[in-house]
């Protein structure tokens, strides 16, 4: 068991270091804000959709819910990566994009089983991934321009949670979050036209008015945020609840770092002139605050299907010059449930694999044009049982955001997922629990 951690976790680092890794989705609509800020919720949260403030699982870390942790009473170790594939379309262009990431990396334990359980990691918050290029006409030359728009980065969560069963039927539960991670946003203005060679070595001959303008921001992020947690469980019959949850990420005042330089260039890289606009400017942004709030009806270790529903106040969003970009409070709607046949059964496979499917409805913060921007999906996968209690779950998900009308940009999605998750009871005091249900 051990070994296989080890080796796990050894291959996930070493995704740190490879290009995959670093390769954008190319979403221009993570050009606003922080961008995309990401659901947390694991790989077979994911495959119904994202459900799951509401949802207690004996095998899985509960990572929307605090509260809902103490279901977990095993030693375990969850990671998860994803490939992405992107088509952005406009009016008259279309562009397809292909991406890879390291998805997150949670460990949980109890402290008594049934009781009390922590868990802790590392996750993505929001993700920043876009590269725009247009060309038009320079004023007052015989060129034209090209104009490229690009943005990387994004906003990491470390974070430590622990989650309590307060009395019969009622769990409370807090994540401290620490959230760091630097956005780059970068302008540049290349001349397009071609330009003659040079005979003798091939160097280009650059007219008097070759320049490139670069205009490049940095901003650095770094503070603590709070979401506590509560849920609540009715016995209907022996084996069948009805579950109820609620989380709240406080708002938060995020301290932040900005650098913004206008650079001029001879030619794509040699500087000419280099001016410092604002170096690690200390600010304030003010992120949005965040609801979620769930239901569901669970058969024990049979079925499961549940509701759930996310709103994020954007409009008190607020950046480094006090705007918001524009951004509008979101709403989301996910409904998704799994089923497990027969997870006993011991001659056929097929019927203790658990089979996921969820679909979600958001109008997102973005406000263009008049209008809010839509995305729509639909999810399913499976959970394989392997050895010693443990998981491997497959995902795959369809979706779109955005539309044509008004000359904005539509995007089609498909992710897919692979998630692992070790459980195991042999590590240290756990081994001492009586109950591990």
């Amino acid at each position: 068991m051990r070994k296989g951690i080890t080796i796990f976790v050894l291959f996930l680092i070493s995704g740190f270091w490879s290009p995959l890794w670093s390769q954008s989705t190319g979403s221009p609509y993570t050009s606003l804000g922080i961008g995309t800020v990401l659901s947390d919720g694991l790989v077979y949260n994911q495959n119904m959709g994202g459900m799951g403030v509401a949802l207690n699982n004996n095998w899985s870390v509960n990572n929307l819910n605090a509260a809902l942790l103490p279901f977990n009473s095993f030693f375990t170790f969850e990671a998860a990566v994803s490939s992405e594939s992107n088509l952005v379309t406009s009016d008259t262009l279309s562009q397809k994009n292909l991406s890879g990431t390291l998805d997150y990396v949670i460990f949980a334990f109890p402290i008594k089983a049934a009781r009390s359980t922590v868990s802790l990691g590392l996750t993505p918050y929001s993700n920043v991934s876009y590269n725009v290029v247009t060309s038009g006409p320079v004023v007052g030359t015989p060129t034209t321009a090209e104009y490229k728009y690009k943005g990387s980065g994004g906003i990491n969560r470390a974070f430590i949670a622990n989650g309590w069963k307060v009395f019969k039927g009622f769990y409370a539960g807090l994540k401290i979050s620490y959230l760091f991670g630097t956005i780059y946003n970068n302008a540049f203005i290349n001349p397009a036209d071609e330009v003659e060679k040079d005979t003798v070595n091939g160097a280009p001959i650059l007219p008097d008015y070759y320049y490139t303008s670069v205009h490049s921001e940095k901003t650095r992020y770094s503070d603590f945020v709070f979401e506590p947690g509560i849920a609540y469980i009715i016995n209907l019959t022996k084996n069948t609840t009805l579950n109820m949850g609620a989380t709240y990420e406080i708002t938060s005042h995020v301290k932040t770092y900005r650098g913004e330089m206008l650079e001029m260039r001879r030619g794509p890289e040699r500087p000419v002139t280099l001016d410092t606009l604002a170096f690690d400017e200390r600010f304030y942004s003010n992120f949005p605050s965040r609801m979620a709030f769930g239901v569901s009806l669970n058969k024990f270790l049979k079925w499961s299907v549940g509701l759930d529903v996310h709103y994020e106040k954007w409009e008190d969003y607020r950046n480094y010059d006090n705007s918001n970009d524009g951004f509008k409070n979101s709403l989301k709607f996910i409904l998704g449930g799994f089923i497990t046949p027969d997870i006993s059964s011991v001659t056929n496979y097929l019927q203790r694999i658990t089979y996921q499917l969820g679909i979600y409805f958001e109008k997102t913060p973005i406000y263009l044009k008049n209008q809010q921007i839509n995305e729509f999906g639909m999810n399913f996968g499976v959970s394989l049982p392997i050895r010693n209690a443990s998981l491997m779950t497959l995902g795959m998900n369809f979706g779109k955001r955005g539309t044509l009308s008004d000359h904005l940009i539509k995007e089609n999605y498909i992710k897919f997922r692979l998630g692992l998750s070790f459980n195991d009871r042999s590590f240290g005091w756990y081994r001492k629990q009586r109950k591990f249900n």
